[in-house]
């Protein structure tokens, strides 16, 4: 779910930039930040108009050249990690119903790419497919080679895998296409992929127009008013398409409801990096508004119905 640092690259864009955020303000510095992409390295691929329209040419160009460094920098899910299984798992049939739609043999290769806790990788390994699981953070590792032994674990990034070219049967992103270079990690999947080959992204997300995610989004825009989710909430079919190398061809939608106690709802915010990086010193205030929420929507055990919907974009080749 993450990537590797370049030693001192994180430090250049903020030696780069700081005078512009003590001059913007906070709330408008993370509004240019996350549009220039430099919160979420270079996995914005709209072009750099709108920046330009927003700063002038001059800063754009600088804007490039910094996207091009944080490129190789990580979004960092170390301190993350022991909080992570306390998020909502996807949608049981999920990955089934991909398979079948996509009709993956039986016992064919798969490569999970940002595996994190191994929650694909475990999806997939229960249908008795053959499992390669690319997590780059050790922490996160660590926990999914504990929680899913089936899978053969990689320690490299879903823009250099390291992986075998042309014999796996389909590459997934669960909720990891968002913190690559989404044309790097595309350009490898189609390279370890084979000819007949197809590409599943999956995200989860939080059904918020559920009076209780009402009131968690308010919490959390009174703490970070300018908060984007950036491309976690947004379709990518142009992302996967924009190569030219992969072709949408199914969305699969399945809701469900997540019953967990209202005290490991609001904890799973701790893995929530985007939320993380856009609330910087107030990140603990907000995780502390945040449970109090949840306490109040809460039945009379502590526990929380929270309703969500699984998302996956199949794609094959072009």
């Amino acid at each position: 779910m993450s990537r590797d640092r370049a030693p001192g690259a994180g430090s250049c864009s903020i030696s780069v930039f700081s005078s512009w955020q003590n001059s913007f303000g906070n709330g408008r510095w993370v509004a240019f930040a996350c549009r220039a992409g430099l919160l979420g390295g270079c996995t914005d691929s709209r072009p750099l108009v709108a920046i330009t329209d927003y700063l002038g040419t001059g800063v754009c160009n600088i804007v490039r050249q910094v996207r091009a460094i944080n490129c190789r920098t990580t979004w960092d899910y170390s301190s993350l990690a022991q909080f992570y299984e306390l998020r909502a798992p996807y949608h049981p049939d999920l990955i089934a119903g991909a398979a079948r739609s996509l009709g993956i043999p039986a016992a064919a290769r798969i490569a999970d790419i940002g595996a994190g806790t191994g929650r694909l990788a475990a999806a997939w390994a229960a249908l008795g497919f053959r499992v390669d699981a690319v997590e780059p953070c050790r922490e996160m590792r660590q926990l999914g080679r504990q929680l899913e032994s089936r899978a053969r674990w990689h320690a490299t990034t879903g823009e250099r895998t390291g992986l075998a070219a042309g014999v796996y049967h389909a590459v997934s992103f669960g909720s990891s296409l968002n913190v690559v270079d989404a044309s790097a990690a595309l350009a490898e999947a189609a390279r370890v992929l084979r000819k007949d080959g197809a590409l599943v992204v999956v995200y989860n997300h939080r059904r918020l127009e559920d009076p209780m995610q009402r009131d968690i989004e308010q919490t959390i825009r009174q703490h970070v008013p300018e908060f984007s989710y950036g491309e976690r909430r947004r379709n990518p079919s142009e992302t996967i398409e924009s190569g030219g190398v992969f072709r949408v061809v199914e969305t699969l939608e399945l809701a469900f409801s997540h019953e967990t106690t209202a005290s490991d709802f609001a904890a799973g915010f701790r893995a929530h990096a985007t939320l993380q990086r856009q609330a910087g010193p107030s990140f603990p205030v907000l995780l502390d508004a945040l449970a109090a929420r949840a306490a109040a929507h809460a039945d009379a055990s502590g526990r929380v119905q929270v309703p969500f919907v699984s998302r996956a974009w199949l794609a094959s080749r072009c």
